[in-house]
């Protein structure tokens, strides 16, 4: 197997979005409950509130903020 080669501009692409969406799955459901508010507020994401960071969440958070989330 080769080693992917990236330049500096993807690396540091790469691991900011890491970053970011490490961050996004720390939230307590709390947080997360006021994410989806703000996401239903400025976009009208029409998410549940429910502090759920789910697929319609992240699929919100990647639209409308452009932040990569983990999918497991």
């Amino acid at each position: 197997m080769s080693k992917i080669k990236l330049t500096k501009e993807q690396y540091s692409k790469l691991r900011q979005n890491l970053v970011e969406s490490a961050l996004i799955m720390e939230q307590t459901n709390d947080e997360v409950r006021a994410i989806q508010a703000s996401l239903n507020k400025c976009f009208n994401a029409g998410l549940s509130e429910d502090g759920i960071c789910g697929n319609n969440t992240k699929n919100a958070i990647e639209k409308h903020l452009g932040i990569r989330t983990f999918r497991i």
